[in-house]
């Protein structure tokens, strides 16, 4: 809730309440069938990233190239190939949709700007790697 003073600087307006929202109540609400959905759709999107940064740049080519490729393989790809040319902003995209939000430095850079393209394709590699390990070891029956 905001001050009842109004600041003569700021006309009629009236500054915030220190450590208050402006909008307490959130922004609306998704469906719950938007929500399910949107859920669906970034396992996908995570599941494709996951293949894609597997991928050889010839492997990926001749995916890409058949019948049933989809643009959003293109794009995924697209986004690997400029990572892995040193593009930390595609770096960054791909980090944030497979492990989440990277953590930025003091100086407000991101992490990914530390790294040259060799290292961030090591990253990668070593990311999809253990994440593979990880879905193998899920796979495996309990005892």
């Amino acid at each position: 809730m905001a001050n009842d003073k109004p600041v003569p600087a700021l006309g009629n307006l009236r500054p915030w309440v220190k450590g208050q929202t402006g909008n307490p109540l959130g922004g609306p609400k998704l469906p719950a069938e938007l929500r399910e959905a949107r859920r669906k759709h970034m396992a996908n999107l995570i599941k494709l990233i996951h293949i894609y940064v597997g991928l050889t740049e010839e492997e990926a080519k001749e995916r890409l190239a058949g019948p049933g490729a989809l643009q959003i393989e293109q794009m995924i790809q697209g986004q690997i190939s400029k990572a892995s040319e040193g593009d930390s902003r595609a770096f960054q995209f791909i980090m944030e949709v497979m492990c989440g939000k990277v953590p930025e430095t003091d100086d407000h850079t991101s992490l990914a700007d530390t790294l040259t393209a060799k290292e961030k394709l090591a990253a990668l590699k070593k990311m999809t790697d253990t994440l593979e390990l990880e879905v193998a070891n899920e796979s495996r029956p309990t005892e």
